[in-house]
């Protein structure tokens, strides 16, 4: 069976061998040593078993896990607040308006403007399949979707807002094109490299004070960087559509670092799919419509595999014992349920 789960050290060999299967550019926070993977675990260990009133510096990390083949298929890490609660800047696309009536113009110019009104929200800042699933949509759907149950079952732990940032566009040495066609001009003498070294030590605003504040017009940059203004990576884009059909929407905001697009959303809109109930029947087969089920832990032990679930008007559930076993609850335990999703074919 497939459980998407919070990440544990002993995930930390399988983990080490998703870093290295990943291509350039994937995810640049698991693409490193073993130290720093297992740090990152613990972190994130450390954030489930914590209890929390409010949202602060937690990292949370949930692995989509195949148990049989005991294989990572999937990495999900959501930040309960961006940049720890610091200023989190983009550049917004919005349209400036020229107007004349003397001389007959009227007219809108798109333009970037340098914003810090994203602060303040949850970010999750990796959403990453391994190679060997990707083009598999059931598997995106249930990584991209699942922890909106969480996000159901314990709200105190995120803010009012969520954002999505995604992958850019990349060289074939990992170099963000927009860094490289835009940025770099501002930061003489800086590589990517470096620049992603001085994000490590916490400097980023040390970089935001050497960059424009807008409005800087989009028809005055060259081709090389308006074609990638709000565009992904290929291999986000999968990730991209289920997150606004999930909810999510696009505003114009864009990272200034890839120009990739930052979607937003409020917390209650991915959080609203999900409903709470109790478990009334566990079966050992049944046929039934498949649904994301999860267990009611906020720590170490909370569960979500994708199975058939049946309700009943007194809005309890029967679930399969093999769902029973996988998020560990029984008859009278406390579940919560998402939507249920059609079938895909594989693209």
């Amino acid at each position: 069976m497939v459980i998407y789960r919070p990440i544990k050290l002993d995930d930390l060999n399988q983990l080490e061998i998703f870093s290295r299967a990943l291509g350039r550019g994937t995810s640049g926070a698991f693409q490193t040593g073993r130290s720093r993977l297992e740090e990152i675990i613990l972190q994130s260990m450390e954030s489930f078993s914590n209890p929390v009133k409010t949202p602060g510096k937690e990292a949370y990390v949930f692995v989509l896990h195949n148990e049989e083949e005991e294989e990572l298929i999937g990495i999900y890490k959501v930040v309960a607040l961006v940049n720890g609660g610091r200023k989190f800047f983009s550049y917004q696309v919005k349209d400036v308006r020229q107007h004349s009536p003397i001389l007959g113009i009227d007219k809108s110019l798109s333009a970037l403007f340098l914003k810090d009104n994203l602060t303040g929200c949850s970010l999750p800042s990796s959403q990453v399949i391994h190679p060997k699933y990707r083009g598999k949509w059931k598997f995106a759907h249930v990584l991209c979707t699942a922890i909106g149950l969480y996000f159901g079952a314990f709200p105190q732990r995120f803010p009012e807002r969520i954002i999505g940032e995604y992958r850019g566009n990349y060289d074939e040495n990992g170099n963000s094109l927009f860094w490289k066609n835009f940025i770099k001009f501002f930061v003489k003498g800086m590589n990517y490299k470096e620049y992603l070294q001085i994000l490590d030590k916490g400097l980023e605003s040390e970089i935001i004070s050497l960059l424009p504040s807008g409005p800087i017009f989009t028809d005055l940059l060259p081709s090389s960087v308006k074609e990638i203004i709000g565009q992904t990576h290929p291999e986000a884009r999968p990730a991209f559509k289920l997150n606004i059909r999930n909810g999510m929407k696009n505003t114009g905001h864009i990272s200034y670092s890839s120009g990739a697009p930052i979607l937003e959303a409020p917390f209650s809109k991915i959080a609203s799919f999900t409903t709470s109930t109790v478990v009334k029947k566990i079966e050992k087969n049944f046929e039934s419509k498949k649904f994301l089920i999860s267990n009611s832990q906020s720590g170490l032990g909370f569960r979500v595999c994708y199975a058939p679930l049946l309700s009943h008007p007194d809005r309890t559930v029967t679930i399969n014992s093999s769902t029973a076993n996988a998020l560990n609850v029984t008859i009278g335990s406390k579940v919560y349920y998402g939507r249920q999703f059609q079938e895909r074919k594989n693209h």
